[in-house]
């Protein structure tokens, strides 16, 4: 009985707060080594401690599932009883430890580790781990010398953490927390199979460092996010004058455009001014010329209709006065004729011109008269002389 309660009070100091009194409390290294298994005997309920609580043997037992109960028959193990009804010899078969098959989450005790630069934190950490053979779990920690498979894992998991810390710096230590992880259930994983535990995922959760150094680090990120702040205005600075200068050229390069372009539009537009003109006036010259041609083809066609009407009123005034001329009378009446024509001929001299040639005869009419029919007498016998000589050739 005194045995029994002392494992109760030593295993109601078992917590999953920040502490572990296993480790710490002097009372956890003078108990026997077959004791430690028994605290794995637990149910557990979130932030409650552990509690012993192997049933009495009755000779029926009901075994929840995902637990495992461990049978010694006078003091020696006999099997691992599965969830169900079991039978067991009364007085003989005892059940010496009661394992929880579920996934479980331990809290790693806070401890202090040294960095590559010779910095101490403190790092708060989880372990997720399950048990997967209870003999081991029960029995294999002994071998060990370290009792309890759970505390095993605890020690193993402060030490792979000292040892991966140390090969860190600082800075490198708050960005590597995967690497921690993955680097401390590597060595757990190398153990776990002697405890009859598979460790399935180990998290950091706090890294702290010393006051003197977090605020250092304060100290840093603020100049940090001062320099960033610097940066960003500078670069804010510069983007606002090379967009400046970029929208100055471009609208220098529009506006040299424009101007190149009003100036070809204003060319082009001269250009074809001057080309309708030129074609305007060659159209107007063109049928200038056609009408001043039209005009004088029609003057020329007057004239020559004139001409040919005159011709032909000659002639028969010609034929005419041929014809009156052969009459009695005739030759007479033509010579009186001319006679006028003569003396009005002289008459329009005067009024004509300053300088009149007269005949030496100017003073006596009847000479001139006579002149004139003489004349007319002279030319009035060369057609019959020329008449009465075309027969003989």
């Amino acid at each position: 009985m005194f045995r029994a309660r002392h494992l109760i009070r030593s295993t109601s100091a078992i917590t999953l707060g920040n502490s572990n009194p296993i480790l710490s409390s002097p009372l956890s290294s003078n108990l026997p080594a077959h004791n430690f298994p028994r605290v794995r005997s637990y149910f557990r309920d979130r932030d409650k401690n552990y509690v012993n609580r192997c049933p009495i043997n009755f000779g029926v037992l009901f075994v929840p599932e995902a637990e495992a109960f461990v049978v010694q028959r006078c003091g020696k193990f006999t099997k691992v009883l599965p969830p169900g009804v079991n039978f067991l010899v009364p007085f003989l078969d005892k059940v010496a430890y009661v394992h929880n098959l579920k996934e479980e989450v331990i809290n790693v005790p806070n401890q202090s580790a040294t960095t590559k630069d010779n910095v101490e934190i403190t790092i708060d950490a989880v372990l997720y781990l399950k048990i997967v053979d209870p003999y081991k779990a029960s029995y294999g920690g002994g071998a060990y010398g370290g009792g309890s498979p759970l505390v095993l894992a605890i020690n193993h998991a402060q030490a792979a953490m000292r040892s991966a810390i140390g090969l860190m710096t600082l800075d490198r230590t708050f960005e590597g927390r995967n690497y921690l992880n993955e680097k401390i259930l590597e060595a757990l994983k190398t153990s776990e199979s002697a405890w009859g535990l598979s460790c399935l995922r180990y998290e950091i959760r706090d890294i702290t460092p010393p006051r003197a150094v977090r605020e250092s680090m304060g100290m840093q990120a603020d100049a940090e996010r001062r320099k960033r702040a610097l940066i960003l205005t500078s670069e804010g600075e510069r983007q606002k004058t090379l967009n400046k200068a970029d929208g100055d050229k471009t609208r220098d390069i529009l506006e040299a455009e424009a101007k190149k372009r009003s100036v070809c539009l204003l060319g082009e537009g001269q250009a074809q001014a001057i080309k309708a003109k030129a074609e305007a006036d060659a159209q107007a010259i063109k049928v200038k010329a056609e009408a001043e041609a039209q005009a004088i083809k029609a003057k020329a066609e007057a004239e020559a209709y004139t001409i040919k009407a005159k011709a032909a009123a000659t002639s028969e005034g010609i034929a005419l006065m041929a014809k009156k001329l052969e009459e009695v009378g005739g030759q007479e009446a033509a010579a009186l004729t001319i006679a006028e024509q003569y003396v009005n001929a002289f008459g329009n001299l005067a009024k004509e011109g300053t300088t009149v040639l007269l005949p030496s005869s100017a003073s006596d009419p009847a000479s001139m008269i006579s002149q004139a029919l003489s004349i007319y007498k002279r030319l009035s016998d060369k057609p019959s002389k020329i008449k009465n000589t075309s027969p003989q050739s």
